[in-house]
């Protein structure tokens, strides 16, 4: 059986590009970009130019899944439709967060004849919004644990500077702000790997660099130039002894966490909840240990997770817990023992071959 999974965006860096490639693979089927990537890292699929040619490489696939429904607005999703209707090819979707964009059309493309009825989701409240949102009943199969295929081996890293690093994406809603507070009040090396991305407002990394200055923080160099419209590195250094490093992207994210003394994923529980992230799992294989909010394992699945307890978002967090958590994951000594359990976890509850069966029993 052979699976194609369409994605929309340039960008192959982030959790959807990641969950595509995992499902692809599990699958026996290959990702079918609709844009030709900036930053291509594997073998792909781009579908041709041509909507003939386009239909004719759906229709040599038994399945089709889109890994995201939220395509950018305008001519990917009038393309999207064209091409989905005119091959036939029985196809469902991924509810990835509880972000439903009102101004898509759902109803028409739910009304194609391709469509099975059903559709996936990490978390059963992702289901329920979308359903709310648009005035649907669908059949939700909802599988909590992403996929994810180990590729580390050999014991942890052992750096000696006390490192906390954050391989998300550098957005307020992924608590950069709480981060810049903890590496001065614990004054340690806060890294932020993940690249910031635009919007009308400007980067939030750009933001953060002047929310910093205003604090009185130094820059390296001394003349760096902040704006929030200005999207390179920098690094800080705070009063207190702490600092923190903007990378502005990472070729790989295994590269960044060599260096790193434990790792950190605060996005909030308006993004993020129910299941742990792909930068998580990441860390977890390389033998890093992990802080995350409580409500990314809700139910008490990981036993060597350092779990932030009442953190919801950036300005609803226990700042206390969380230097609590932080500190420990730090300064733990038994970080060997750490990382047989964390990949162990990795194995037994993200295997890709069980995923993709489930997916293949549920969704179409």
């Amino acid at each position: 059986m052979k699976i194609g999974v369409i994605q929309p965006a340039q960008y192959d860096f982030g959790g959807g590009h990641v969950y595509a490639e995992e499902v692809a693979a599990a699958l026996n089927g290959e990702v079918l970009w609709m844009q030709t990537p900036k930053f291509s890292s594997k073998p792909h699929v781009v579908l041709p130019k041509s909507d003939d040619e386009a239909v004719a490489v759906l229709r040599a696939h038994e399945k089709v899944l889109l890994p995201v429904a939220r395509f950018p607005r305008g001519h990917l999703t009038e393309r999207l439709l064209r091409l989905l209707r005119a091959s036939g090819v029985p196809w469902t979707f991924v509810q990835q967060d509880a972000i439903v964009d009102k101004q898509m059309p759902y109803h028409e493309l739910l009304s194609l004849p391709g469509y099975t009825g059903r559709a996936v989701t990490t978390v059963r409240e992702y289901g329920a919004a979308f359903d709310k949102a648009y005035g649907t009943s669908l059949k939700w199969l909802v599988t909590p644990h992403l996929p994810y295929t180990p590729c580390c081996q050999g014991p942890p890293p052992m750096p000696t500077t006390h490192t906390l690093v954050s391989t998300s994406r550098t957005e307020f809603t992924k608590g950069i702000g709480p981060l810049t507070y903890i590496a001065n009040l614990l004054c340690i090396n806060v890294v932020l790997g993940g690249r910031s991305v635009p919007n009308r407002a400007g980067y939030a990394s750009g933001t953060l660099a002047e929310n910093l200055r205003d604090l009185g923080w130094a820059f390296v160099p001394h003349d760096w130039q902040i704006g929030k419209y200005k999207p390179g590195p920098w690094q800080a250094l705070s009063p207190n002894g702490g600092s923190v490093e903007y990378l502005s992207g990472y070729k790989s994210a295994f590269y960044v966490l060599r260096d790193a003394r434990a790792h950190v994923n605060l996005a909030s529980n308006r993004r993020a909840f129910g299941h742990l992230e792909y930068v998580t799992l990441e860390a977890m294989d390389a033998g890093v240990p992990s802080v995350i909010p409580q409500h990314q394992d809700p139910r008490h699945e990981y036993e060597r997770l350092f779990c932030v307890q009442d953190y919801r978002t950036a300005g609803q967090c226990n700042l206390e817990d969380l230097a609590e958590k932080i500190g420990a994951a730090l300064t733990c000594e038994n970080r060997e023992e750490i990382c047989q359990s964390m990949r162990s976890d990795l194995i037994w509850i993200h295997n890709p071959t069980a995923y993709g069966r489930m997916l293949l029993k549920g969704a179409f």
